[in-house]
């Protein structure tokens, strides 16, 4: 639709779709599949022309957090540890790290996530170098990146907070 919500336009139809992301002319979304059988359900990844043509899967992994940067999709699986890399058509998918990851954001040259494992938000390069530790505050949610700042929650007591993304600096946000 356009910006003053005129001119609806259904492009997808299905039952379970969501987290989308939408770049160069395409729109980037998940559905949600329920195992046959089953209460657990199946994450795939897909991709539509943003006047709703040409709709392809992108890849049947579970795809978790994720983020599409220049050419690559970057993510986590909820299945399996690790920050992949898969080709915007799906053709390849490549291992840049063994690290617990969620909540994923990319800039520049670095993916910052938080680990499962410490609840740390941490740094590495897109080629999986350098791993460095942001905070050693334990976080529920990583928000955005905004400047030279990582905003997200921490988990012990909700506080919306910020650390510098070059140096170890922590602010709290109190109303």
């Amino acid at each position: 639709m356009r910006l003053d919500g005129q001119n609806k336009t259904e492009i997808i139809q299905s039952d379970g779709w969501g987290d989308i992301k939408v770049s160069d002319g395409w729109i980037y979304y998940k559905e949600c599949k329920e195992k046959k059988g089953s209460d657990e359900f199946d994450f795939p990844l897909y991709r539509i022309r943003i006047n709703g043509t040409d709709n392809q899967l992108i890849t049947n992994s579970n795809i978790d957090s994720w983020c599409v940067v220049n050419d690559w999709i970057y993510h986590g699986l909820t299945d399996k540890d690790g920050i992949f890399k898969t080709k915007m058509d799906g053709s390849t998918t490549i291992k840049i790290s063994s690290v617990n990851a969620g909540d994923l954001k990319v800039l520049g040259d670095w993916v910052f996530y938080r680990d499962g494992n410490t609840g740390y938000i941490n740094k590495i390069k897109l080629d999986g170098s350098n791993k460095t530790i942001i905070t050693k505050e334990v976080t529920s949610y990583v928000f955005d990146i905004v400047g030279d700042w990582v905003y997200y929650d921490t988990a012990e007591h909700f506080e919306p907070s910020r650390a510098k993304i070059n140096e170890y600096r922590i602010e709290k946000f109190k109303p």
